[in-house]
C-alpha cells in the first residue's frame, strides 16, 4: 500500500466519522432542485493584525473564515453562488472553490 492509499483512506475515513447532512442548491432560485450532499463544515479563527514577538498595540482580533468539504463519493461540484443548507440554524453560500484535492473538494463559504 503506497503513502497516497493510506492518505485516501485516512481522508474517506475522516469524512466519514464527521460528515452532516446538508442539501445543496446549486441554483439558489430554484428551490426544488436540492442535492443530499454529506459534507464536513470547518470553521477556524484567524488572528489577524497580530504581529509575532509584539505583546501590545497592535490590533487583536480574530476572522471566521468557514469551509465545507465535499468528498468525491458525493458526485457535486460546487459553484460559486450555491447554497448549503444544514439545518434551519445553518446554512451558507460558497464564495470560493478550491480544485480537486484527489478526494475532496474545498469550498470556502459565507455564512447566512
Amino acid at each position: 500500500m503506497s503513502i497516497e492509499d493510506v492518505r485516501r483512506a485516512a481522508r474517506a475515513a475522516l469524512h466519514a466519522n464527521r460528515r452532516v447532512a446538508a442539501r445543496y442548491y446549486d441554483d439558489p432560485e430554484d428551490t426544488g432542485s436540492s442535492v443530499l450532499v454529506r459534507v464536513r463544515v470547518l470553521d477556524r479563527l484567524v488572528s489577524v493584525g497580530d504581529a509575532p514577538g509584539r505583546a501590545s498595540g497592535y490590533a487583536q482580533t480574530r476572522e471566521s473564515t468557514p469551509r465545507i468539504i465535499f468528498h468525491a463519493a458525493d458526485e457535486v461540484t460546487p459553484s460559486v453562488g450555491a447554497v448549503v443548507f444544514i439545518s434551519a440554524q445553518e446554512a451558507y453560500t460558497v464564495d470560493h472553490v478550491d480544485p480537486w484535492d484527489d478526494t475532496t473538494i474545498t469550498a470556502y463559504v459565507t455564512r447566512l
